[in-house]
C-alpha cells in the first residue's frame, strides 16, 4: 500500500500550475499551425500520395489536439484554486464547454485513448470514427457560429475546409475569438505569472534569463 504524500508545497503548486499551462499553450499553438504549414507545404507527390499523406497527418493532429485538451480538463479540476480572480471565469467557462458541451472525455475515450469501445465491445470501424468526430465538429461549429464572424470564410482562408480544418480555427483562432483555449489558457498562464511574482529562476531552472 503506498505511503500517503506530504502536501505540496504552495509555491510549488503555483510553478507547476504555470508549467502545465504553458506547456498546454505551445502544444496547442504547434498542433494547429504545424497543420496549417503542412497542408501549405508544395509537396511533388502524386494526388494519392499527397491525399493519403494529409489523412496520416490529419489523424495524428486531432488525437494530439484532443489529448492536450483533455489534460486542461484535469489541470482545471486540480489548480482551479490558483487562477487568478480576472482570468477564473473564462478558465470554467472552457472546462464546462469542453467537458458538458463537447463531452471531450467520452470523444476521447472512443476515438483516440483505447482500442476497445465500451458500448459496442469491439474496436470501432472507420467510418464510426469519421462519425463520431463529424458529430463532435458540428458542436464546434455551433460555439464559432456565437464566436467567431464569418469563421467559414476563415477558416478555408487559413487551413481548408476539413473537419480538423475547422476544429484547429476553434482552438486557435489566431486572434478572432479571446475566449479560444490558446487565448482563455494564455491569459491564465500570464496571469498566474504575473500574481504570484514567478521568477525565470523559479520556471525555467538553469536557463539564462529570457
Amino acid at each position: 500500500m503506498a505511503k500517503p504524500q506530504p502536501e505540496r508545497d504552495e509555491r510549488q503548486r503555483v510553478i507547476e500550475a504555470f508549467r502545465l499551462a504553458d506547456y498546454f499553450v505551445v502544444d496547442l499553438i504547434t498542433g494547429t499551425e504545424m497543420h496549417e504549414f503542412f497542408l501549405n507545404l508544395n509537396m511533388n507527390l502524386g494526388e494519392n500520395t499527397r491525399e493519403t499523406l494529409i489523412a496520416l497527418h490529419v489523424r495524428m493532429v486531432y488525437s494530439f489536439l484532443i489529448i492536450t485538451l483533455t489534460k486542461y480538463l484535469e489541470w482545471y479540476a486540480r489548480f482551479k484554486d490558483i487562477i487568478p480572480r480576472e482570468s477564473r471565469e473564462g478558465c470554467k467557462k472552457l472546462y464546462v464547454k469542453l467537458s458538458e458541451k463537447l463531452q471531450l472525455r467520452k470523444f476521447r475515450n472512443k476515438v483516440v485513448a483505447h482500442i476497445i469501445d465500451d458500448d459496442t465491445g469491439r474496436p470501432l470501424t472507420p467510418e464510426e470514427v469519421d462519425k463520431l468526430f463529424r458529430e463532435f465538429v458540428d458542436k464546434v461549429k455551433e460555439d464559432l457560429n456565437d464566436s467567431v464572424p464569418g469563421w467559414r470564410e476563415r477558416v478555408k482562408e487559413i487551413f481548408g475546409n476539413r473537419e480538423l480544418d475547422i476544429f484547429c480555427l476553434w482552438v486557435n483562432s489566431q486572434g478572432a475569438n479571446p475566449q479560444d483555449p490558446v487565448n482563455t489558457i494564455q491569459t491564465a498562464r500570464d496571469a498566474i505569472r504575473k500574481k504570484y511574482n514567478l521568477t525565470n529562476d523559479e520556471l525555467f531552472p538553469g536557463l539564462h534569463s529570457l
